[in-house]
């Protein structure tokens, strides 16, 4: 059995922060140009069709600060998983961007309307709940987000 060390267990807990905050920075609002009646409709229509585009441009580059990286294959295959009927499990390496392209997944899919009902699997309990709040976070602090889908979140809490 391995020993408890609440140095390592800090530290993990620090990482983890980190992490979860990196994918909080503010991205910058929509323009006056971008952000004309017509401009966002035909925004909206496209990122509803296309979920590459609705990443781009509800999660720009801006938000990452150094941590952005462009999609790759890997990525492009988790996303499409959620087309698929059953329950999925992804193994990968840690740092890999998983968890982020399943958030904005989740996110692009609930915002069309697609799902009614997900559950969220992780290694442990806690692991889910933090995403779940970073959920959360995301659709109530993206202002992209909320100015082209009114939302309202009912339900947020650590159970």
């Amino acid at each position: 059995m391995e020993k408890y060390s609440a140095i390592t267990s800090t530290l993990e807990r620090t990482k983890n922060r980190i992490e979860r905050d990196r994918m909080f920075m503010p991205a910058p609002a929509f323009s006056k140009k971008e952000n004309t009646p017509i401009e966002k409709s035909k925004r909206i229509a496209k990122s509803l069709k296309d979920y590459w585009y609705f990443d781009k441009v509800y999660f720009p580059k801006a938000m990452y600060g150094d941590g952005f990286f462009k999609e790759s294959w890997f990525h492009h295959e988790i996303a499409e998983l959620t087309e698929k009927p059953g329950l999925h499990t992804i193994l990968a390496p840690r740092e890999h961007a998983k968890t982020a392209v399943m958030k904005k997944r989740f996110i692009w899919k609930t915002l069309r309307g697609d799902w009614s009902f997900v559950g969220i699997m992780s290694e442990n309990l806690p692991q889910a709940r933090r995403i779940m709040d970073s959920l959360s976070k995301l659709l109530s602090m993206n202002e992209r987000i909320k100015n082209d889908f009114p939302h309202e979140i009912i339900s947020d809490n650590g159970d």
